[in-house]
């Protein structure tokens, strides 16, 4: 499973992912972030 979602980060953050129904299995789990625009 794979998705792609802009956010808006306003400081330090913190990304919660739940699945919302039983059945899924996660193993070997990563997460890449990147950042467009400017750090100022």
């Amino acid at each position: 499973m794979t998705f792609s979602v802009p956010f808006r980060v306003d400081g330090a953050a913190t990304l919660q992912v739940v699945a919302s129904q039983a059945g899924f299995l996660f193993d070997d789990i990563a997460l890449t972030v990147i950042r467009l625009g400017d750090a100022s």
